[in-house]
């Protein structure tokens, strides 16, 4: 179904978006080859986290994912 999360993804979904919901300290580094839906995961985090009224900063240092995080 395109727009789901795989097993994977959904896995760290969870991770993270529990780690915020329980204002847990963490860092997160999401490394993966090309085409895997990295930025897709980024934007469902993101998207979720907004429309549950948190404010959401994404940061990426350099490379295109410093591109892709608007």
């Amino acid at each position: 179904v395109p727009g789901s999360l795989t097993e994977e993804q959904q896995m760290v979904f969870d991770t993270v978006v529990n780690a915020v919901l329980n204002e847990t300290s963490a860092c997160f580094f999401l490394q993966a080859p090309g085409g895997c839906g990295k930025t897709y995961l980024y934007r469902k985090i993101d998207s979720d986290l907004r429309s549950s009224g948190l404010r959401v900063v994404n940061v990426a240092s350099t490379g295109i994912a410093s591109t892709l995080l608007h």
